[in-house]
């Protein structure tokens, strides 16, 4: 998951690691936009992966108190799934 991680914040556009990226300031139109990204660019299984991964780390950020649950929700609603 690291990994996957990592690459979902390269593809944010950070040059830093995924433990460092600033995940509480996603939006929901940059997380439809790496939806959008991922299942051009990767197989199904793989962009699945990433997405729960993303989805995760959101669901973490909300239990600590970091975003707002109505954020919260636009974003992961973005990523719930490449259909």
């Amino acid at each position: 998951m690291r990994k996957l991680l990592n690459l979902i914040a390269r593809m944010f556009g950070a040059t830093i690691p995924a433990g460092n990226f600033p995940w509480h300031k996603l939006t929901y139109s940059r997380t439809l936009s790496l939806r959008q990204r991922m299942a051009q660019s990767y197989a199904a299984a793989s962009a699945h992966l990433g997405l729960a991964a993303l989805r995760g780390v959101l669901l973490e950020v909300w239990r600590l108190g970091l975003m707002a649950g109505e954020k919260y929700q636009r974003a992961v609603r973005s990523v719930a799934s490449l259909r």
